[in-house]
């Protein structure tokens, strides 16, 4: 008999977990200004990313097992390349925000130019909206920055802002501002 209340009372307990977790909803973030959604300019490895787009929040959100944001900073071909990218899939279609620097070894406190993209010498941004597959880019006239605040390659750490202006092939331009990444960076 104690062995059917201890079941019956572990299975109510499983029946009230799941019903509370598929009852509750996410409630949506407001804010008063777009920039106050933004996650904090932090230096801790925190594992954030976040800007705005043409004045909306543009924060990385995945589904299923898709990593939404990443950071590589590695030595190959005798130089070290810097990679970050952070998507969201939720918007549909998809939207992502790349930043790439070929040949550059990363020190703190030193910001970078982001504009053409050339073969290996060059330090460039995007901003890619799925489906159709525009694509956003910075170029001779269209630039950016990115400003390493924190660069820690003991711990493999890597914190910065940035922002940037791109146009894709139709001459639409985009506004990337208030950008912010703090996390750990593959190696």
């Amino acid at each position: 008999m104690k062995k059917i209340l201890i079941l019956i009372l572990a299975l109510v307990t499983v029946a009230i977990t799941i019903t509370t977790i598929s009852g509750c909803k996410k409630e949506p973030i407001t804010c008063d200004k777009p920039i106050d959604c933004l996650p904090p300019a932090t230096q801790t490895a925190a594992r954030t990313f976040g800007c705005l787009v043409d004045g909306e929040v543009f924060l990385p959100k995945e589904k299923a097992f898709r990593v939404p944001f990443s950071i590589a900073y590695q030595f190959f071909s005798g130089s070290y390349h810097f990679v970050l990218s952070a998507t969201n899939v939720e918007k549909d279609p998809r939207r992502s925000v790349d930043i790439g620097m070929m040949n550059i070894e990363l020190e703190e406190n030193k910001t970078y130019l982001l504009g053409k993209r050339e073969d290996n010498n060059s330090a460039f941004a995007e901003y890619f909206i799925g489906g159709g597959g525009v694509i956003y880019t910075t170029n001779a006239d269209h630039v950016g920055a990115l400003t390493i605040t924190r660069f820690d390659p003991d711990s493999a750490i890597v914190s910065g802002t940035f922002w940037f202006e791109a146009i894709n092939a139709a001459g639409e331009e985009v506004s990337i501002t208030n950008g912010r990444f703090d996390s750990r960076y593959i190696k």
